[in-house]
């Protein structure tokens, strides 16, 4: 019989577990892919730029500006903490790396936080177990340090969910203000049921609720209009990013030319983005709610609401609604721990509560080893960081112009991955630009103006006989001659391909056996012949 004394330190050791696998394994996603998406580049490559003490109008997004402005305040962060790093000397890679990992230490803090939330309303087994699933979904840990502004959003909501279990309704609502307006302007949707709840269900005060409302709406205006007016200067006297961008995507409808997905797309997605069959899933969601329906009632009708609301947009994507996913699970583990306890079915079979219960740790297992069986599945992914990062590789013996194609920089590239402070190397790396979407293009200059123009039109800088060195993949490849006024050619001297890209294969039993996902073609490394002896391997 174990001792109370011995029973706290058990306990103390299982919190302990529970709390560490998160960001152990987050981590580890991280090292394996430190590379940045599309949509996460503006604000590591503004960061970059911040820290680096960029002259403005040489800054990469004033030279490759976007459909619409982004705020600067998550870059203006990241930059200060990489600022100390690059005073120690270490290296961009590494930079980027740590700045990714503050971004998932938000996140890590967020789950922390709405999991103390969730222990003291439901216990410590459901708050372990909401942990434990949270670190075997791929979706939730792969994304958690990512820079995307939905990222960002989501570890920050978090607090809001905390809030909602923990019954202070006002503290949720000032979160949602100001994500809404800095970051995310479609997480307002959450405040619609989340007031309405507040005023009707839990009998809360108007008169507090739009002081409260008002107030901090307010303040996040300030917060946003000031800095991003000074960056965004060419937009207007006064820009507010997120109201910018949702004029263009949701009134004008613009965000239909990246995409669209039927009305169901997301309802589709959740099992995929959860980790689970989709039947058992909306088995155990039913479970879930049926068994604590006085408490979960609320937050589920508020994921639910948002999630129909913003399926009305035709263009869809899984990271648009990434903030329900933790309701989600939170519902998951509470089905899961009432059929553990008999409350549904096998109530008085103990045998199969017993192998139920002995299942539970093999299942999340099983699902860890899915989720670093996609890690390594999706390791192309990113293959432009890995080959712009494959630059650094070459010595430069004389000044050289190097080229890096929309068609690599798309998958990883970032400033932080290239060679820029290599005085010898001159680089220009190309965002993809709407014109690849889209016929018309005509409606993007009422937003960029005429330094868009310049950016979507300009042959001038897409001309192969300014450039030495060029990186693409087979989408884009170069004419066999650099211009029609020459007898030079192009010659391939490296190439990097989904197997060549580096990971640390801590899991190597498992790895070794993966193939991995072809979607990410390899990416040459071209050198005109005349300039060949420009450029050498270390």
């Amino acid at each position: 019989m174990i001792s109370s004394s011995g029973k706290g330190k058990w306990d103390l050791g299982i919190d302990l577990l529970c709390y560490l696998c998160l960001p152990i394994v987050s981590l580890h996603f991280l090292i394996e892919n430190p590379f940045a998406g599309v949509e996460e580049r503006f604000i590591i490559n503004t960061a970059y730029d911040f820290a680096y003490d960029t002259p403005y109008k040489e800054f990469h997004h004033i030279k490759n500006p976007h459909v619409v402005p982004r705020t600067i305040i998550p870059s203006l962060i990241l930059a200060a903490v990489a600022k100390p790093f690059i005073w120690l000397g270490l290296d961009d890679l590494t930079i980027q790396i740590i700045l990714r990992g503050i971004v998932g230490l938000q996140g890590v803090f967020g789950y922390y936080f709405l999991a103390q939330a969730i222990g003291r309303e439901y216990g410590n087994n459901v708050k372990r177990g909401f942990l434990l699933l949270c670190t075997v979904q791929y979706k939730l840990v792969y994304n958690i340090s990512r820079t995307y502004p939905n990222i960002i959003a989501q570890n920050i909501l978090l607090y809001m969910w905390g809030f909602i279990v923990r019954g202070e309704h006002l503290n949720a609502i000032k979160v949602v203000c100001y994500v809404a307006v800095i970051l995310r302007s479609e997480v307002a949707l959450f405040l619609f049921p989340l007031c309405l709840g507040y005023l009707f269900i839990y009998k809360g005060d108007l008169f507090k609720l739009l002081r409260t409302g008002i107030i901090h709406c307010f303040i996040a205006l300030f917060i946003t209009l000031a800095p991003d007016s000074i960056f965004w200067k060419h937009w207007g006297r006064l820009v507010w990013p997120e109201l910018t961008a949702f004029v263009f995507n949701v009134i004008d409808g613009n965000s239909s030319h990246w995409g669209e997905r039927e009305f169901w797309y997301y309802f589709q997605r959740l099992p995929n983005m959860v980790g689970l069959y989709p039947v058992l899933m909306w088995v155990l969601f039913g479970l879930g709610i049926f068994k604590h329906r006085n408490k979960m009632i609320f937050p589920s009708i508020i994921s639910v609401f948002y999630i129909i609301i913003y399926s009305f947009l035709p263009h869809k994507e899984e990271r648009f609604i990434t903030y329900t996913i933790p309701v989600a699970n939170h519902i998951i583990v509470l089905a899961v721990g009432a059929i553990l306890q008999g409350d549904f079915l096998f109530k008085k079979n103990k045998t199969i509560l017993t192998i139920l219960k002995t299942s539970i740790p093999l299942i999340l297992i099983f699902m860890f080893l899915q989720s670093e069986r996609e890690l390594q599945h999706r390791a192309g992914d990113h293959i432009g960081g890995a080959a712009t990062l494959q630059l650094s590789q070459y010595e430069a013996k004389e000044n050289i112009t190097i080229l890096i194609k929309e068609s690599c920089s798309l998958f990883g590239a970032s400033l932080f991955t290239l060679p820029l402070r290599n005085p010898k190397m001159n680089v220009t790396m190309l965002e993809d630009s709407v014109s690849h979407h889209i016929k018309d293009t005509s409606w993007v200059y009422k937003f960029f103006g005429d330094n868009c123009r310049n950016c979507v039109d300009d042959q001038h800088i897409r001309d192969y006989k300014h450039y030495d060195v060029y990186l693409t993949n087979i989408w884009d490849l170069p004419p066999e001659k650099p211009s029609n006024t020459t007898t030079d050619t192009w010659t391939v001297v490296d190439t990097i391909s989904v197997e060549t890209v580096p990971t640390l294969n801590y899991f190597s039993l498992i790895h070794s056996h993966i193939p991995r996902r072809d979607v990410s073609l390899p990416v040459f490394i071209y050198v005109k012949n005349r300039s060949l002896h420009k450029i050498a391997k270390k």
